[in-house]
């Protein structure tokens, strides 16, 4: 069987809700060089063999991304509900495995990844959880496990999970207070727009929440 090789952070379910026109066409923004253009969705948010772990799976290397993919294809039905134009209702399992979805995007792109663990590899902090330094490995081998939950306490009471992640995964799930799922449609002229770490990675607050906590699901719906 061929093995997947585009892997996307961001699923294409979302990115389609951004869709100019039937063949998934999406205007795309370089940051970089400030050229705006048009590309497709399966050649935005995504990198070639990203997922690929030939340590803890030498025999299928592409299972993470086999795992996100039937995640994905959960998930995409939830966030179908939370764009319909009548009432939105959860079940409280829906609800939960959204929520562990939603922390999953914010670790799941290699450059949240690096952003998020550089600043305390120099102390070698996560050498008490990879012995052997290598945080692409200690990435995947979580995601591995993670990516298999559906439930907040799933994740918190799994035992090959380590403690940073669980931290993280409080933070952006379940925060240290509670935290329950919204959706909010857009007031005025301007459009939601996604960006390649998802969700939006700046600094600053609305309505004194992190913008880690604002997931973009069409130019219209956002999920907070």
């Amino acid at each position: 069987m061929k093995e997947p090789k585009r892997h996307h952070y961001i699923p294409q379910f979302i990115l389609r809700n951004f869709a100019f026109d039937d063949s998934d066409g999406i205007h795309f923004c370089n940051i970089e060089t400030k050229e705006m253009i048009d590309l497709k969705t399966s050649d935005v948010f995504m990198q070639r063999n990203l997922y690929r772990d030939e340590i803890n799976h030498a025999l299928m290397p592409t299972k993470l991304e086999s795992d996100f993919a039937k995640f994905e294809q959960e998930a995409s039905k939830i966030v179908k509900k939370c764009l319909c134009d009548d009432l939105i209702s959860l079940t409280a399992e829906e609800h939960d495995s959204l929520l562990v979805f939603l922390a999953l995007m914010g670790i799941r792109s290699a450059n949240a990844f690096n952003k998020s663990f550089d600043k305390v590899e120099d102390d070698g902090f996560y050498s008490l959880w990879q012995e052997d330094g290598n945080l692409s490995d200690f990435w995947k081998r979580n995601l591995e496990f993670m990516v298999k939950c559906r439930s907040i306490n799933e994740v918190m009471n799994h035992p090959n999970i380590d403690e940073p992640i669980k931290v993280f995964f409080m933070r952006d799930s379940f925060g240290y207070f509670g935290k329950y799922i919204a959706v909010m449609e857009k007031r005025g002229p301007l459009d939601f727009v996604i960006s390649d770490a998802y969700p939006v990675a700046v600094t600053g607050d609305i309505m004194n929440m992190p913008m880690f906590d604002y997931y973009p699901i069409s130019p219209k719906r956002i999920i907070v």
